[in-house]
């Protein structure tokens, strides 16, 4: 005689079925992960930007740094050529931030001199013949 009622599942695989490796996230899943870019730890979408094609046209041209270092370059000419305003806390700060950034630009050039002779010298002694083309250029 033929059963009817459908086949129940056990309690146990009814209760682990939700926690099965299928079940961990929406059959249907129609949320974009990222909807945007990422610059560093900087996510730029249309959230916090209304153009973030356009920022990321400007970036891929003119990084936030070389940005950043030009409005620095052209606020110390501004402020240079206008003395008055040179006691103003906020100029004062500008310029303690600027010649840190100077500072730290500096020892990071220190640093890639350092590893720049390392790697010469690894060249010079692990690969000669390419250390000797190498300073044939520089003859």
């Amino acid at each position: 005689m033929a059963n009817d009622r459908p086949e129940q599942p056990d309690p146990l695989t009814a209760w682990l079925q939700p926690w099965s490796w299928w079940g961990l996230a929406p059959r249907d899943l129609n949320q974009p992960i990222n909807p945007g870019w990422t610059f560093g730890n900087l996510v730029v979408n249309n959230g916090n930007s209304s153009a973030p094609q356009v920022e990321q046209a400007v970036v891929s041209r003119h990084s936030y740094g070389r940005q950043i270092g030009r409005m620095m370059d052209a606020l110390q000419a501004v402020t240079a050529a206008l003395p008055q305003v040179a006691q103003d806390p906020r100029v004062r700060q500008f310029e303690a931030l600027a010649h840190e950034v100077r500072e730290i630009k500096q020892a990071s050039a220190e640093q890639r001199l350092q590893r720049l002779q390392q790697e010469l010298q690894a060249l010079r002694d692990e690969h000669p013949e390419a250390w000797r083309k190498l300073a044939a250029l520089f003859r």
